[in-house]
């Protein structure tokens, strides 16, 4: 193809179908879209006085004539691919080459969600990775704070404090996608581990760069503090952890294509939404087969290296970024904040007690407020000796549909949801890490740390966030043991203010001979 046949081809392609309000995606649903629907029409020449309302214009291209063009010069473009695909550097843990979608919220591990990508440049980068690559389809995902440029790590510690951009994001995979009607694209995505930027390569038309898979401390501290292999074991565990074969509920119509957001019913609202937001584990046990075998093999020989005395320690990538404030752990709560003053949760550090504490506060939660969903896919993260512990407490899922006739969101009562127990031989810090992810999504809009998802996914240990939010937890416990508290001695008080005035009745009537109890 001629340099002068891609900018045509370009100019096409960048021109939008229609305009429309970007999907936001909330902790758990699909959100509804505004739109205006538009049409492209060829250009006349010029001279022609012809009615534009006149039947058989020629000069007029329909909307499935126009998609078609489209859709054939989208596969002469992308035949070739321009820039190289991510490819993971088992030695330094570095994946190289991943292209970025920069938007306005951010993405936390073990969550699935559906994008609709309606910006130009996005739609050319997503149909690169669709069409010039081989699964798994992978994507970084970085927040966007305002009009800030894009900043690698170590352009962000030299800014100390000055306006500064997200530099810690999300690897994702897409698992399903549909090309749309309308010329979007719709996409099904998991959201696998966390990364920081480490070197950019391209920022036009779309971002690409070098990024640092960021592994948990303990996911560190496993790995005897070697990160490439701590990075390299948690590619492992991807496909059992992120396996479950789902697919986007949509349909071609009648035409052969899929039908356009804009044309969706609630139905099929409904459905995608139940694949929301938390990923699902494999039911295929087998995939964990040779994985710790392999670990206990690099144990045994990492132990057989010699130490050498005479090497000076460089400071860990996790220590430089939190001494940057790049990673940051919230502070712990102050006694006075929980009931008591039990400090416990803000001085425990064993993992595994702070996990069950953690799964305690939640069982005193939801059964504390019966409106209080527990989702099935974190039930199955209990540990084995709280197996079933609240499988009573577990309440019909609900999902959100959007009614038009008062344009507002509603809770629709779903069927409970089958989901595939954990393996026995899955490691405890990896449950426990999808566990603190997964958790404080129950508390977003209510005691979260401020800044949100963003905030947790800048803490750099399962052991932090779990702490963390067992503190809020244990709070928002305590508030509501206050409340009703408070509420007992309020009905307390009417009580006895109503027989004082039972009894002062009682005399009155005695000396004036007529019931005023009441009066």
């Amino acid at each position: 193809m001629t340099p002068s046949n891609r900018w045509v081809l370009c100019l096409v392609l960048l021109v939008p179908c229609s305009c429309f309000q970007p999907i936001h995606h909330g902790s758990s649903t699909l959100q509804q879209q505004s739109w205006q629907s538009s049409r492209l029409h060829a250009s006349k020449n010029e001279g022609d006085e012809g009615d534009e309302g006149d039947e058989g214009d020629e000069g007029t291209m329909s909307e499935a004539e126009r998609m078609k063009l489209v859709r054939t010069l989208q596969k002469s473009f992308y035949s070739s691919p321009t820039t190289a695909t991510p490819s993971l550097d088992p030695i330094t843990g570095i994946l190289s080459h991943l292209p970025l979608w920069r938007v306005g919220w951010t993405e936390v591990p073990g969550r699935t969600n559906c994008w609709n990508v309606h910006e130009a440049h996005y739609t050319n980068m997503f149909e690169h990775i669709l069409r010039t690559s081989n699964p798994p389809y992978l994507v970084g995902h970085l927040y966007v704070p305002g009009d800030v440029p894009l900043q690698t790590w170590r352009q962000e510690l030299l800014l100390h404090g000055e306006e500064q951009s997200a530099v810690v994001g999300t690897l994702m995979q897409i698992t399903d996608y549909r090309r749309l009607q309308d010329g979007r694209l719709c996409l099904l995505v998991q959201v696998m581990d966390r990364f920081v930027v480490d070197e950019m390569v391209q920022e036009f038309p779309y971002s690409v760069a070098h990024v640092q898979m960021l592994p948990d401390e303990e996911e560190l501290e496993a790995a005897g503090h070697d990160i490439g292999l701590a990075v390299q074991r948690a590619f492992s565990y991807y496909p059992y952890e992120f396996g479950s074969e789902t697919e986007l509920p949509l349909r071609k119509n009648k035409a052969g294509e899929y039908t356009s957001v804009k044309a969706m019913n609630r139905n099929v609202v409904n459905a995608i939404s139940k694949l929301l937001p938390h990923a699902m584990y494999s039911w295929d046990e087998s995939l964990l087969d040779g994985i710790l075998e392999q670990q206990e093999a690099e144990d045994f020989w990492s132990r057989q290296a010699p130490y050498d005395f005479l090497a000076t320690e460089e400071p860990s990538l996790l220590s430089l970024l939190e001494e940057g404030g790049i990673l940051q752990t919230p502070p712990s709560m102050s006694s006075h904040d929980l009931e008591d003053d039990d400090d416990e949760a803000s001085t425990t550090t064993d993992l595994h007690e702070l996990e069950t504490k953690l799964w305690y506060a939640v069982e005193e939660l939801v059964r504390k407020r019966t409106d209080f969903v527990l989702p099935p896919e974190i039930l199955a993260l209990q540990p084995p000796h709280l197996k079933n512990r609240l499988k009573d407490l577990l309440s019909t899922p609900t999902t959100e549909f959007f009614h038009e006739d008062d344009n507002q969101w509603h809770l629709q009562r779903q069927q409970e949801a089958v989901i595939p127990p954990l393996s026995s031989r899955y490691p405890a810090y990896r449950r426990q890490k999808r566990l603190s992810y997964a958790l404080p999504a129950m508390l977003e809009g209510s005691r979260s740390p401020q800044g949100g998802r963003q905030v947790l996914l800048n803490i750099p240990s399962t052991r932090a966030r779990l702490r963390i939010f067992l503190e809020r937890f244990e709070l928002i416990i305590a508030q509501m043991d206050e409340l009703e508290d408070a509420q007992t001695d309020e009905q307390e008080a009417a009580r006895i203010e109503g027989g004082v005035q039972i009894e002062e009745g009682v005399q009155i009537e005695g000396e004036e001979g007529e019931d005023r109890r009441f009066q």
